[in-house]
């Protein structure tokens, strides 16, 4: 009775993965400035990353308001080791002063330097791609990482509802 809709529906899925995966990805080398920032630490499978983000920027930014600060760009979230599946990462939000934090939200700073940026549109799921072009160019260019790689998020999912329209940052700092 549904086996038409879900052949539809997969037949669908295809071909939106399909364009997504044709969308080119653009690498640059820049530097960075440094960049102090409050976060929350966590050890999680891929599957429990969106809640686990979107949980710790509710409280980050809570954070920064009662704090009487100002966030300094968009959040980000560091990468610091992801194998089968599992992951250990901050969520991050920049802070125009420095804040104390408690038990569970820490600072922190990044130190600046030079970096390999990707620009990834589409849905988080897939910025895969960009972190493997930016393997791929720091190999291919006898560079390497200096700190753990992050994903800035420059569109906000909540005001804009298509996400091939999402801008994400992969950024790879290098020497």
């Amino acid at each position: 009775m549904v086996g038409k809709d879900f052949e539809k529906g997969l037949k669908n899925l295809k071909e939106i993965s399909e364009k997504l995966d044709n969308i080119p990805l653009k690498g640059e080398v820049s530097t960075d400035k440094p960049l102090s920032y409050i976060y929350i630490h966590t050890s999680c499978t891929g599957e429990e990353i969106p809640k686990f983000i979107g949980n710790a920027y509710t409280k980050l930014a809570k954070c920064i308001v009662e704090n009487n600060a100002k966030p300094t760009g968009p959040p980000f979230t560091l990468y610091y080791k992801w194998e089968n599946n599992q992951f250990v990462i901050d969520a991050c939000m920049g802070a125009n002063k420095s804040l104390k934090g408690n038990n569970e939200i820490k600072s922190g700073k990044l130190t600046g330097g030079n970096i390999y940026t990707v620009s990834y549109y589409g849905p988080y799921s897939g910025t895969g791609r960009g972190h493997v072009m930016a393997k791929k160019w720091l190999k291919d260019n006898n560079h390497q990482l200096t700190g753990a790689p992050r994903e800035v998020y420059l569109t906000d999912p909540m005001t804009e509802k298509d996400p091939t329209k999402w801008l994400t940052l992969i950024v790879y700092p290098f020497k």
